[in-house]
């Protein structure tokens, strides 16, 4: 195993600082004292790097290729997994940790003004001091104490959920990179999942002494790569309904159907170059989450690899069931026509006949409301000449 190094950089100079240059110069990184050989160390920070400091310095598509400058030994056998999976399996989370991470612990950080002063706390304090430069030169300066603590913890909330935006991002990068790692794929370690079958709610019966002084044990369970990275999927899917509903109907209107989302972009411009090959079913399900089809759209919603084989096998079904009965039922057809047509004129002449009689009906019962509401006053004798 070895760290590949892109860059080498020679920090040593001609020229000395001078004393105000030396003092003008930022020495607030967290990380300045690194063993750059350290392939364990280099992961971490290279997350760290990636998830806290901006995207336009950190862009996440540099993510993966840099995790990969560590190499496995030549003589690595196949049955053997890639020794990348061990660095990068501290750094895999649960969607329920990642939520509990940035709605729990960061912010209990942020209102203690410290923490247990880790690595990931630094580099948590860096950025913060420098998106708080950038956040305060928008504010208004005549603002009551108030207002200023109201806003900054607006400000602050809004930025944990643009981190934890970018730690989902990174934890389905994570999770496509252990997928696709050659060699066998290592589990992840077991987690405990606390007992919840509690009898007293359920069974009227009263619990014994034994039982009730009987401690239950944690199960442990060894959780799914697989299924973690469809509940980050899902995750993503989640904050797309919600941006979408969000929206009002004018910024419908006015909002292009060929305009992408950030989660969209990040799909296809990251996701999909680095993973397509390798992984194209999980790739297919991210797609299928984030470009949902209509169901109002005229156009028809792209076929997967299943759906086009089962579409050629009913094809081939159905064409195949339509010459055996096209050749085994040529003599049915005739008599079957006839009897049809023979049923739809002995209907139609029983419409005819019920609407005659209707006719006939209403022309009576016309007649006899026209001689009970007659208001003619002239009295209409016989004819003399008749009468005679």
């Amino acid at each position: 195993m070895s760290l590949e190094q892109a860059f080498v950089l020679h920090t040593p100079a001609s020229l000395k600082w001078t004393a105000a240059q030396e003092k003008s110069l930022s020495r607030d990184y967290p990380f300045q004292d690194h063993d750059p050989t350290d392939p364990a160390l280099f992961v971490q920070r290279t997350y760290l790097h990636f998830l806290w400091l901006p995207h336009s310095i950190m862009p996440l598509s540099l993510f993966i290729p840099s995790l990969l400058r560590i190499r496995g030994t030549p003589n690595l056998a196949e049955d053997q997994p890639h020794p990348l999976h061990a660095f990068i399996e501290p750094l895999l989370l649960s969607l329920r940790a990642a939520a509990n991470k940035y709605h729990n612990e960061l912010p209990q950080i942020l209102a203690d003004g410290g923490g247990a002063c880790e690595a990931e706390e630094s580099m948590m304090w860096y950025a913060l001091g420098y998106e708080k430069v950038d956040g305060s030169a928008e504010r208004g300066e005549h603002l009551t104490g108030e207002d200023s603590a109201m806003l900054e913890e607006k400000w602050r909330s809004a930025w944990l959920e643009r981190m934890e935006q970018r730690e989902v991002q990174i934890q389905i990068l994570l999770y496509f990179l252990k997928l696709s790692l050659p060699g066998p794929c290592t589990p992840l370690p077991p987690v405990e999942v606390p007992p919840t079958d509690n009898i007293s709610f359920i069974s009227p019966i009263k619990p014994s002494r034994s039982r009730k002084n009987k401690k239950e044990k944690p199960n442990l369970i060894i959780p799914s790569s697989i299924e973690r990275l469809e509940s980050f999927m899902d995750k993503l899917s989640m904050w797309q309904l919600v941006s979408l509903m969000n929206i009002s109907r004018s910024e419908t209107m006015i909002h292009n159907k060929n305009e992408r989302d950030w989660m969209q972009n990040f799909c296809e411009d990251v996701v999909g170059p680095l993973f397509k090959s390798k992984l194209p079913e999980q790739c297919a399900l991210l797609r299928s989450k984030l470009f949902p089809n209509s169901p109002f759209s005229d156009e028809p919603p792209s076929p997967g690899p299943s759906t086009e084989k089962s579409l050629h096998g009913s094809r081939s079904h159905h064409s195949s069931s339509a010459a055996t009965g096209s050749q085994s039922g040529v003599a049915t057809r005739a008599p079957a026509r006839t009897r049809s047509l023979s049923v739809s004129l002995a209907q139609e002449k029983e419409k005819e006949r019920a609407a005659s009689v209707g006719a006939t009906q209403d022309k009576a019962l016309q007649r006899a409301l026209t001689r009970q509401i007659s208001m003619s006053r002239t009295w209409k004798g016989k004819d003399r000449s008749a009468a005679t």
